[in-house]
């Protein structure tokens, strides 16, 4: 699976003639991607029925109605069809972002965004396995020296104490 990965999935919302589609979307100057921001309408009334399906405020459009970029909105606004097919970019499952909570997953700062991205979930598996390392080697040193596991996990938690009060000068 190629880290930073996106699945797309598609949503489509029935609706009663004339009735508006009630989702607002934020669109960047050149960005092909349309960023929920309210939802009200057929929309919303489609998420009470279809909690699973559900299109929520953060989630990134790609395409409504195979209209891309800025015509997503005027897609939208168009209430002579009888359905809306709205296409959300999600992590692909089994990422590291896919096992967000789903309101990290839509936020839009710095930190969810360095959170979610290939260079972070890069660093975690290697710090993830520099960890697994280290309790492996810790119950070698464990199981060779004889001392019960209270004494090693004591020892253990204190040099954490020391490490915290060098760092922190506390």
């Amino acid at each position: 699976m190629k880290e930073g990965a996106t699945d797309t999935k598609t949503i489509v919302v029935k609706r009663e003639s004339g009735a508006k589609s009630g989702v607002k979307l934020a669109l960047t100057d050149g960005s092909k991607v349309g960023i929920v921001k309210s939802i009200k309408g057929a929309v919303a009334d489609h998420n009470a029925q279809f909690p699973i399906e559900a299109l929520h405020v953060g989630d990134r459009v790609v395409k409504v109605d195979g209209q891309t970029g800025s015509k997503m909105s005027s897609a939208l606004s168009n209430a002579a069809l009888d359905t809306i097919t709205i296409e959300v970019v999600t992590p692909v499952s089994g990422s590291l972002a896919s096992y967000y909570p789903g309101f990290l997953q839509r936020m839009d700062n710095n930190v969810a965004i360095s959170l979610k991205s290939p260079a972070f979930e890069k660093w975690s598996k290697f710090f993830g396995y520099i960890g697994g390392m280290g309790f492996f080697l810790l119950g070698l040193i464990w199981l060779s020296s004889g001392v019960t596991p209270i004494v090693v996990f004591h020892v253990s938690s204190l040099y954490l104490v020391l490490v915290d009060r060098v760092l922190y000068e506390r």
